[in-house]
């Protein structure tokens, strides 16, 4: 479920999910290059990356949390950096940054071997 607070203004949360789209064109794109020219099966891995980049900035928008800013304590707003001082809620865009980077991982892992254990 997409977060309505998260550690992100619009501009970066923009800026992310450009870049996830970018991305993901680049993985699918080598995808397609690997597979016609029968790449071998261990080559392919290296297309975890893009898909991590997909997928991590996919995340970061959605849910409107920077992993990195999370585990830092600060919001990236439009106006500039700000120190997020509640306990709280510095504790919770951590929490909101962890899973971020989780599900990109899993994700991005996901990805990789459906393109790697093709055929």
């Amino acid at each position: 479920m997409p977060c309505t607070h998260g550690n992100l203004g619009a501009n970066a949360q923009n800026r992310r999910l450009r870049m996830s789209l970018v991305a993901l064109l680049v993985g699918l794109g080598l995808s397609v290059v690997m597979m016609q020219s029968g790449a071998p099966t261990a080559a392919r891995w290296v297309l975890f990356f893009p898909f991590f980049s997909a997928a991590f900035g996919a995340y970061q928008g959605l849910y409107r949390t920077c992993s990195f800013a999370a585990h830092q304590g600060v919001r990236l707003a439009d106006h500039g950096e700000e120190v997020v001082v509640d306990p709280a809620e510095r504790d919770r865009m951590r929490r909101e940054g962890r899973r971020v980077l989780i599900g990109s991982l899993a994700t991005a892992a996901a990805a990789t071997a459906m393109v790697v254990l093709l055929p």
